[in-house]
């Protein structure tokens, strides 16, 4: 394959100069009919009882189904990161055979770090609020010795100090005997839907201090569900026990 030609340069290069005695190289080649195929070389000197190299072997192994299984995998990779992205949701992975923890990149923009920081678990830990801190510490103890599920909400705060809002599940999976494999988890950025919770609250509040000074008030009827409305004002208006009211 021509864009392939200075990579086999190189290596065939490599074992003529005498720099290695073996190595293996990746290439696309033609077929006899003109099709595309990913091949593996696995080149070697042979040598002679002097040991002078008389021949160059090369083994070679049709790769392409590993290929494009590759290519598969790092673009549903490069799909899952873009829909991470998009609903400000990252994962985690905690692999108790090899005590090694991968984060998506999400994760890293939600902490406000550079891709690839070397973050660890207790540094992310670090990052969780004071306030909330002996809440979240505690209820993952609680998980791990018991080996069971765990959501919470939260917030953490950022290397630039900007405080998100966090939602957080996480899970074990086991193998067949029983035996505690990983533990998986997500970290749900949810600080746009609690500033937008909180924006409504105080809307409201301020409607209903509204209708107080004004002596407004307002009542509703859904007809699809059939529940009735009925704001504090007019109760108290008409004074009725909002409690018991009928409609």
């Amino acid at each position: 394959y021509e864009q392939d030609y200075p990579i086999s340069s190189e290596s065939l290069g490599q074992i003529l100069s005498g720099k290695v005695e073996n190595n293996n190289v990746q290439l696309r080649n033609y077929t006899k009919n003109g099709q595309i195929i990913w091949c593996e070389w696995f080149n070697s000197k042979l040598r002679d009882q002097e040991g002078k190299v008389t021949t160059v072997l090369s083994l070679v192994q049709n790769i392409t189904e590993r290929k494009n299984d590759e290519k598969k995998l790092l673009e549903s990779q490069e799909r899952l990161r873009r829909a991470q992205a998009i609903a400000h949701l990252g994962s985690w992975e905690l692999n108790f055979e090899t005590d090694t923890i991968k984060w998506s990149h999400e994760i890293f923009r939600i902490c406000g770090l550079e891709l690839g920081y070397d973050l660890t678990w207790e540094e992310w830990v670090s990052f969780v609020h004071s306030a909330d801190r002996e809440s979240v510490t505690s209820q993952m103890e609680r998980s791990r010795k018991e080996m069971n599920d765990v959501a919470m909400e939260y917030k953490i705060v950022r290397k630039d100090g900007e405080i998100r809002f966090i939602y957080s599940e996480a899970r074990f999976e086991f193998d067949k005997e029983g035996n505690p494999l990983r533990k998986v988890g997500i970290v749900h950025d949810i600080t746009e839907r609690k500033k937008a919770e909180e924006e409504l609250r105080i809307n409201e509040m301020r409607f209903h201090e509204a209708q107080v000074a004004a002596r407004i008030s307002n009542w509703e009827i859904d007809y699809t569900t059939n529940n009735h409305y009925w704001s504090d004002e007019f109760c108290r208006i008409f004074k009725i026990n909002k409690a018991k009211v009928q409609p």
